[in-house]
Parts: structure tokens; sequence; C-alpha cells
């Protein structure tokens, strides 16, 4: 999700297959440890919250 040349034709080629975009959900994801938030080192954050 990180490349615009992607993402600005990934909408229109879908509207272009189905005729239309109903929903668009971003769930572009990293690797983490599981923590309380509390306790994520901040370069772990900074990573994952840009």
């Amino acid at each position: 999700m990180n490349n615009a040349q992607i993402t600005d034709t990934s909408i229109p080629a879908a509207v272009g297959l189905y005729g239309r975009l109903d929903v668009a959900f971003n769930n572009a994801a990293t690797s983490m440890p599981p923590a309380p938030m509390d306790q994520v080192p901040e370069p772990d954050f900074d990573h994952a919250m840009p």
C-alpha cells in the first residue's frame, strides 16, 4: 500500500471490472510482537503507525 501508482490504479481497475466500488478498506499491516500499546517500543510503534 505504499506504492502510489498501484494504489491509484486499483480503484479504476475494480470499477472497470465490477462496474462500481462499494467499499474500500486498507488492511495493510506489519508484524510486531503482541503487547499492550504502552509497552510497545517506540521504534516498533513508529514503524506500525507512520
